[in-house]
């Protein structure tokens, strides 16, 4: 691997992109990988090393190669790899170096929590960050990383021009600090994805409350997968329209009360099993909730979407992010997939 590294960074290919992505890869391996990027002969300027077992050991290592002199990594990608706020440390001296060229960094899915984000801040204020692109959704953070994250976007020296906190219990209170830092006029964030935060209409109101204050730079907000209630998406569609505001797209879709739900649950969706599919060896009842195999057949009436095998699909069609549970009794084995709305019928499901 070591040999195959450095010949594909020495050669031609090393000027496009490189995914090692769900490679089975470990600290050794990014100790390879590090080693090869401080070559003089490497000019790699993106790489994509997510859903590999690297822990803090491995990204430390990738990290540390970016204050070499030879190091010309721009984009990085390590999402998934079981990351810690330990190696935030190690990233927030590269982001202070002026020998660093990163401007994009994607970290989502790894436990960094507050601690981890508030070390990153720190690098992202120093007058030497280049980053651009931030993305952190799915990190374990709450509203006290926000309260890091919201001086970076008002200050004067900031590159930030997209963030991405999806699936973070920022809440209200957080939504309110981030909210001060849109508003200041230092601010020069153009793409904000705040997707499944736990934000209710009172978040919204302070994000709309900013935008009105600091209407010429943001492009972009996603609130989809929260709760803006009907004045907040009311307010927000108005600095939607407003003549002075650049603002051509803001997400609230999929909005509703269950959303403010922490964890898998704000996606909770009750079903119910669709009679004109059931197997007429499947029994409903509890309102098509419960279904029961039986050796005895069911009368249903002939349908074209019923199953010849031991099968039925719920009524209710999905759509965006879902979340349901199954409970079941008996030495029956059971199956639950999903299918798409042309594979309907039963003899293509």
């Amino acid at each position: 691997m070591h040999t195959e590294i450095h010949e594909y960074l020495q050669s031609e290919g090393s000027r496009k992109p490189l995914s090692l992505a769900a490679c089975n890869l470990n600290k050794t391996s990014c100790e390879i990988v590090a080693s090869a990027l401080q070559s003089a002969d490497c000019h790699l300027v993106e790489l994509d090393l997510g859903k590999n077992d690297l822990l803090d050991a491995g990204v430390d290592c990738v990290f540390a190669s970016m204050l070499s002199t030879h190091c010309k990594l721009e984009i990085l990608r390590v999402p998934e790899c079981k990351v810690t706020e330990t190696s935030c440390g190690s990233l927030r001296v590269a982001l202070q170096s002026q020998l660093c060229h990163l401007r994009e960094l994607d970290m989502s899915g790894n436990e960094l929590k507050d601690s981890g984000v508030m070390s990153i801040c720190k690098g992202l204020k120093n007058p030497h960050c280049k980053l651009k692109t931030l993305r952190l959704a799915c990190c374990g953070l709450t509203e006290v990383s926000c309260r890091g994250l919201g001086p970076v976007l008002q200050s004067p020296g900031s590159t930030l021009r997209e963030l991405d906190l999806t699936e973070n219990d920022l809440r209200d209170s957080g939504t309110k600090l981030l909210a001060t830092g849109l508003g200041s006029s230092q601010c020069k964030l153009e793409k904000l994805k705040l997707l499944g935060c736990l934000i209710s209409e009172e978040g919204c109101l302070s994000l709309a409350s900013a935008l009105k204050s600091n209407p010429s730079h943001l492009l972009e907000l996603d609130l989809s997968y929260n709760h803006p209630g009907d004045m907040g998406a009311e307010l927000l569609t108005v600095r939607q329209i407003d003549p002075g505001s650049k603002l051509p797209e803001i997400n609230v879709d999929h909005g509703a009360a269950c959303r403010l739900r922490s964890g898998l649950r704000k996606y909770a969706c009750k079903l119910s099993f669709d009679p004109n599919t059931a197997h007429r060896k499947l029994s409903l009842s509890e309102d098509n909730r419960n279904v029961e195999c039986t050796m005895r057949e069911q009368p249903y009436p002939d349908h074209p979407e019923r199953f010849s095998t031991w099968q039925v699909l719920c009524r209710e069609p999905q759509s965006g992010r879902s979340y349901w549970e199954v409970e079941r009794s008996g030495w029956y084995g059971v199956v639950v997939g999903s299918v798409v709305q042309s594979h309907r019928r039963a003899d293509a499901a």
